[in-house]
């Protein structure tokens, strides 16, 4: 409640302020609300029956924590383990842990849309029997308002692809992705935004990098496509006949690993915009980057929380 608010709240008639006062609780019982000043929502009150007294949902560096308030004195079985997360839309498991007097699960972030989408939520725990059921109503209007409040990864800038708006390859990846901005025009009624970056690599390989963004509905989550080219042998390198795509990917923080490489090529790191906190390691095979199966440890490849240099 604000300030000003308070102020004239004593010389309102005691029957309405009475009303007023008691409006707030109520609302906040029956709907998701977002907090005004920080990335916090506070859920509705849970269906009776459980150990559940309530719960909230923050976002840090881009990163979901659901907490679940319980009793003092209970015991929830399971909960330092695996939490199920259902909703009609799909069912998440997350890692969660029991911590004094309540349960923190760390909520994936491909569980938020159908969070948002859904009317009603139930979390249970594997090994335990308990399920929390709380209703959805509000929670695309309280997430999304969070979410605008969440601080970013800092992502360091070492061996970063070097994207910039201002880049003299502008112009040529422009050239060399013209269809794609057509119809991105074409569907969104809107021009794209564009990012290019050159990685020399030595004795004549070199890696030239195009980003498109602007739409969540036409690149998903991050709104952002990212493609990689490599010279054509004999061709103009000045002209779009002289590149091909070896890369292509939507919404990543792209890194090139300087002390792995395949047939001359380095190895790229990959990190998901929308959550980077695990490498997506692309290897040069067949004469072009391919995706290994076995994603690498984001702390042992590049240390994503530390700041930019």
């Amino acid at each position: 409640m604000s300030s000003g608010f308070q102020r004239l709240l004593p010389i309102l008639p005691a029957s309405l302020a009475l009303a007023v006062a008691g409006a707030a609780p109520a609302a906040a019982a029956d709907v998701w609300t977002a907090d005004p000043y920080e990335a916090r929502v506070t859920l509705p009150d849970p269906e009776p029956g459980t150990p559940v007294t309530g719960g909230t949902m923050a976002c840090a560096a881009e990163a979901w924590t659901l907490t679940l308030a319980t009793r003092i004195d209970a015991i929830v079985a399971g909960a330092t383990g695996t939490a199920r997360i259902v909703v009609p839309l799909g069912t998440f498991e997350a890692p969660s842990k029991a911590v004094p007097a309540g349960i923190e699960i760390a909520v994936p972030r491909a569980a938020l849309e159908p969070l948002m989408r859904s009317t009603r939520l139930s979390i249970g725990f594997a090994g335990g029997t308990d399920e929390v059921r709380f209703p959805l109503a509000g929670s695309r209007r309280a997430i999304t308002a969070a979410e605008a409040l969440c601080s970013k990864v800092e992502m360091p800038v070492a061996n970063s692809v070097p994207l910039t708006p201002y880049s003299s390859y502008l112009l040529l990846t422009r050239d060399l992705r013209r269809s794609d901005i057509e119809d991105f025009v074409m569907s969104t009624a809107d021009a794209p935004r564009l990012r290019a970056g050159m990685v020399e690599i030595g004795e004549g390989r070199r890696l030239l990098f195009s980003e498109m963004c602007g739409s969540t509905w036409y690149y998903g989550a991050s709104g952002c496509s990212l493609i990689g080219y490599a010279p054509v042998e004999g061709k103009d390198a000045a002209k779009p006949e002289g590149w091909r795509i070896v890369y292509e990917t939507e919404g990543v923080y792209l890194y090139v690993d300087p002390d792995a490489a395949h047939e001359g090529w380095p190895d790229l790191l990959a990190y998901a915009a929308a959550a980077p906190t695990e490498a997506m390691r692309w290897t040069w095979k067949d004469g072009s980057y391919a995706l290994e199966d076995d994603a690498a440890p984001a702390a042992d490849e590049v240390p994503v929380n530390a700041k930019a240099d």
